[in-house]
């Protein structure tokens, strides 16, 4: 994980064991967009003739990413799932090169989270994929969650 994301952002990446094991890192959280890293190994390839990263990494990466981004939108922390989570996949990412994710959460409800983003590795503009993902809020607050995860800026 990137040493220098703040303190809350550290407890939540750890409080969730999957990410520490497929190596998430943050890269930014600025205003309403959060953006995660997943860097290259080939334990996460597609396969080790082409070098590019798996397509169920990249789902995980992006599932994070848009949770991270729904955290960032709320004022107390309660408990959501995932609901709906589309990516429709343009290319395969490059071989050997972490893929990163950037997502936005433009609308919050009663219910729901309403998350957009998209996934590339040598330049933002030359995307690998766009998401969309919706979150369902479930009953009472999240157990653990730092105070200030809407606060702060990496």
């Amino acid at each position: 994980m990137n040493s220098n994301a703040p303190h809350p952002w550290r407890d939540m990446m750890a409080y969730i064991p999957f990410n520490q094991e497929l190596g998430i890192e943050f890269v930014h959280v600025d205003g309403l967009n959060c953006a995660l890293r997943l860097p290259y190994r080939d334990a996460l390839a597609s396969d080790l003739h082409t070098q590019s990263m798996h397509g169920g990494a990249l789902a995980a990466l992006a599932d994070n990413t848009f949770g991270f981004a729904v955290f960032r939108r709320l004022t107390t922390h309660r408990a959501f799932a995932t609901l709906d989570l589309r990516i429709d996949y343009m290319r395969p990412s490059l071989p050997s090169v972490a893929v990163t994710c950037v997502g936005c959460c433009h609308e919050v409800s009663e219910q729901f989270a309403f998350v957009r983003g998209y996934l590339y590795d040598d330049a933002p503009d030359r995307p690998i994929a766009t998401a969309v993902g919706v979150f369902i809020f479930t009953s009472g607050l999240l157990a653990n969650a730092p105070e200030t995860l809407h606060d702060v800026t990496v």
